[in-house]
């Protein structure tokens, strides 16, 4: 059955307190940010790069569905976060559970990030409003069709993490080793395993 993203799922924008006054920032909770986002390979969010004063208002919950809307439009993450706040350049999205399971929307977000650039605008760079985003029309299976497909998928996604962090572990420790050698015998690593000196290397 087709709907739109409006009758299946509640979407709060997010705000980030100014930066000019410490009062807002005293690493109480976490801060989720578009640029974190972009730099976490996971699917979920346990943790962020930022805290500030807990404000007591406009939290996500563990669950809920961050969108990043712009700068770039569709990095799409669920969050494990117990409670956490985010900044505007995020929507939030909680989804109905009596039509809509969590993941299945997850996915069908992923699968369809061109959907979402196709209703977003902007001339110095795209962005997709929260009533745009309610605007998207899914078709959505029944709720026990939506669990076989993620039961399907889950597996999967779980070897993809597991492959993001070992990679993850082995860039750091390569990092790690030839920043223990001179420049020269960073050189003659790097030639024995046939890989390119990458900048971080040398900071």
């Amino acid at each position: 059955m087709e709907y739109k993203i409006l009758k299946i799922a509640k979407i709060y924008g997010g705000s980030t307190p100014s930066t000019k006054s410490s009062i807002f920032w005293k690493q109480e909770i976490p801060f989720i940010t578009p640029n974190f986002l972009t730099k976490n390979y996971n699917n979920f969010i346990y943790y962020s790069d930022r805290y500030i004063t807990d404000l007591n208002y406009n939290y996500a919950y563990k669950n809920d569905i961050f969108i990043t809307c712009r700068a770039p439009v569709g990095i799409v993450k669920i969050n494990k976060l117990d409670k956490c706040y985010f900044s505007q350049g995020i929507k939030r999205i909680v989804p109905n559970k009596k039509i809509v399971k969590h993941k299945f929307l997850f996915y069908w977000f992923i699968k369809n990030k061109k959907v979402l650039l196709k209703y977003s605008n902007g001339s110095t760079y795209l962005e997709i409003s929260k009533y745009n985003l309610e605007q998207i029309k899914i078709n959505l299976p029944e709720l026990i069709v939506q669990q076989r497909i993620i039961d399907i998928i889950e597996p999967f996604e779980k070897l993809a993490e597991i492959y993001e962090k070992l990679i993850k572990l082995i860039n750091n420790l390569f990092s790690l080793i030839t920043k223990l050698y001179s420049l020269q015998t960073k050189e003659k690593l790097l030639s024995y395993f046939n890989w390119e000196l990458s900048e971080d290397v040398y900071n």
